[in-house]
């Protein structure tokens, strides 16, 4: 209960951009109430600005968790250099849903349903303009519709809080049932469809750069309606719902009208100077803060290999077969896996061998890294070195304009449009500079756009959701070696591992609450 209450007046401090204490066990004597937040459009937005901020203010632990429960676990992953700990049990697909770092994203995101949930149910008070109440509450059901799309895509069944907890009497809230995944598809769906209909086309101030407009609400619900043609609903008919909508927004005419780009230089995307560029649909600001970790983003320091930009503790890592998925010309591919690189102190040059397979420190003729842990992402924007690991600025990017490219593409070939298909995948593929395709068999073309996305979005929060939408996980499982897992302790393939488990604290708080199957 006092979790539960926390929850709530994390909910009502929403423009303070800090995080409450999840262990606090008395009651917070000041705190600004919803009359006085919501009491005029300058509170209302800065309520709304608070429910985005709550996907950049993370601890430094749950992006990284975000990172493993999207990217770890798949042929092309290994444990990295500091896999133990972090990454093993996603790696070997034994999950302690007991950890602490593991309860840790149900929490988070439930908190920005909630902080969502506020601005929804009180826009209307601090505005007498309904249109403009209704631009922030589509802000707010889109950041909602995004947090259950992450989160269904993780757990499966979850407890649907459409509405604001306000008091310990709402106990059908507080502790709600898991609903069906068909349920929560029909809220993520109503919301985006609300956020599509009442936000703007661009917003006019620079100072607004960032913020959701009714194009991302678009290219979101196409990816959703993808999502829903494959596992777990297998509902192919939303193949041409997923085609309809990304077309809504590919094309010069609707690239113009949203300000969406695919920008000519893929590594520019993720330059630090460069952020909130056009290319950008869905991402969370980060500040680098050398004194203190709420706002700052522990990107690279735990993907980057050590010593570049600084002292790392690579806890993922690619295999050498996902290098060799690369043409030798596509510029993706020393951006994404770092073979080679100069320490920043030493000046040490620094390749990987795939016979030991590890680092290999040239200049001083031994092994640089633990054997087995793989090459080191780096796609992530660098800042010269500061001394935390959580000083970095690099922003959390959920979804770029290339990922709807992508899902279009897909959309199209499975309808049987394969032609049109084919042009936005070259197109994604002339940028990176790798060679044009001429593929008219579907089926072929679709084993194309699946490594496609692959090599485009690698470490972007989309892998493992799609390896399960594809139904693919099995055959994923199968093609891994133990040498990819710290302990070469490899789980086979089961149905439980098409889901994580809950976390067993929301099952001890919850007596509604029920466990995946198979956990």
């Amino acid at each position: 209960m006092k979790k539960i209450l926390n929850v709530i007046l994390c909910g009502l401090t929403v423009f303070a951009m800090s995080s409450c204490n999840k262990e606090l066990e008395e009651t917070p004597y000041s705190f600004i109430s919803p009359e006085n937040v919501f009491s005029n459009e300058d509170g209302l937005k800065r309520a709304t600005l608070g429910a985005y901020a709550n996907f950049s203010e993370y601890p430094w632990y749950n992006t990284l968790m975000t990172f493993y429960y999207s990217e770890c676990g798949y042929r092309y992953s290994s444990f990295g250099q500091r896999g133990t700990g972090f990454a093993a049990g996603y790696n070997n697909f034994n999950i302690n849903n007991n950890d602490f770092l593991f309860g840790t994203q149900w929490s988070e995101y439930f908190k920005g349903i909630a902080r969502a949930n506020l601005v929804i149910d009180n826009a209307s008070r601090a505005v007498s303009d309904q249109a403009v109440a209704n631009r922030y509450i589509a802000e707010a059901r889109l950041l909602r519709a995004f947090a259950y799309f992450t989160l269904t895509r993780w757990y499966g069944d979850l407890p649907i809080l459409d509405k604001s907890v306000t008091s310990l009497g709402q106990e059908d809230l507080i502790f709600g049932e898991r609903k069906p995944v068909e349920e929560v598809y029909k809220l993520i769906e109503s919301d985006l469809k609300f956020a599509e209909s009442n936000l703007p086309d661009q917003w006019d101030s620079p100072s607004d750069k960032g913020r959701f407009n009714a194009g991302v609400a678009k290219a979101l619900l196409g990816k959703v309606y993808l999502t829903m043609a494959g596992k777990p609903l297998s509902k192919p008919e939303n193949f041409e719902k997923a085609v309809a909508k990304l077309k809504e927004v590919v094309g010069t005419a609707n690239e113009q009208k949203y300000g969406f780009q695919l920008l000519d230089d893929f590594t520019s995307v993720f330059s630090l100077a460069n952020e909130r560029n056009p290319e950008l649909l869905i991402s969370f600001g980060q500040i680098a803060a050398p004194v203190n970790n709420l706002e700052a983003s522990i990107f690279p320091f735990f993907l980057g290999p050590d010593g570049f930009p600084g002292p790392a503790q690579t806890a993922f890592g690619f295999t050498q077969s996902f290098y060799d998925l690369f043409e030798e010309k596509d510029v993706r591919r020393d951006f994404t896996a770092v073979y080679r690189y100069k320490h920043y102190a030493t000046g040490d040059s620094i390749v990987y061998d795939p016979t030991i397979p590890g680092y290999w420190n040239k200049t001083q003729n031994r092994i640089e890294s633990v054997p087995r842990s793989g090459i080191a992402f780096g796609k992530f924007g660098r800042e010269p070195y500061n001394q935390l690991p959580w000083a970095y600025g690099a922003d959390v990017i959920h979804m770029r304009f290339s990922d709807a490219l992508l899902c279009l593409a897909e959309a199209l070939n499975e309808t049987g449009q394969s032609g049109e298909a084919l042009q936005h995948l070259n197109r994604v593929r002339t940028r990176a500079g790798a060679t044009i395709l001429n593929i008219t068999d579907q089926v072929q073309l679709r084993a194309a756009i699946r490594k496609e996305r692959l090599l485009e979005l690698a470490g972007e929060f989309t892998t493992i959701p799609d390896i399960r939408r594809w139904g693919t996980l099995q055959e994923e499982i199968a093609a891994m070696s133990p040498n990819q897992i710290e302990n070469k302790d490899l789980s086979p393939y089961s149905p439980k591992l098409e889901l994580y488990p809950i976390p067993q604290r929301e099952i001890d708080a919850n007596p509604n609450m029920r466990q995946n199957p198979g956990y």
